[in-house]
């Protein structure tokens, strides 16, 4: 005694899209209040890396980073959020005078005085020029030495390995 139903009707995927709740500018903080997950208006403003799917919720993307998101350019409020408009916000500015902790092989670790040549954020490679002892800022002395490439471990902080 088995019925047989048949159903016709017209299916849809519903597709989400993550967007920005109020005007963020560039170089602001973003928090998980400023952004809402909404049902996309067309498949247009659902591309890859805008969709629900991707992140799961606001929340998920704001937390995928370790440290605080900042805008990479001015997000006005409704605008479709996408992954490359946000960025994790510079430890180092160019021109900043750094702490360097230099790694050897050996295990030896030697701490050190420079002067970053390019920003960038935690976990980058940035060019690092050594100043030399009693070198100050802007002498001679610091300007004959080669930089260096080191990674950006905290802010005002960079490690370099040999």
């Amino acid at each position: 005694n088995r019925t047989t139903w048949k159903i016709q009707g017209i299916s849809e995927r519903l597709l989400f899209s993550i967007a920005t709740t109020r005007r963020i500018n560039s170089g602001e903080s973003i928090a998980v209040a400023d952004l809402a997950v909404v049902p996309c208006t067309s498949i247009r403003s659902c591309r890859q890396g805008s969709t629900f799917e991707r992140f799961q919720d606001a929340k998920s993307l704001v937390e995928l980073q370790t440290s605080r998101l900042v805008a990479k350019r001015t997000l006005p409020a409704g605008t479709n959020f996408e992954e490359n408009d946000a960025a994790q916000p510079e430890a180092v500015k160019r021109g900043s005078e750094v702490s360097i902790i230099i790694k050897k092989d050996s295990g030896l670790s030697i701490r050190s005085r420079g002067t970053a040549l390019v920003g960038g954020a935690i976990g980058e490679r940035i060019k690092v020029r050594i100043s030399g002892p009693g070198a100050s800022k802007n002498s001679s002395q610091s300007q004959g030495m080669p930089p260096i490439m080191a990674q950006i471990s905290a802010p005002g902080e960079v490690k370099y390995e040999q």
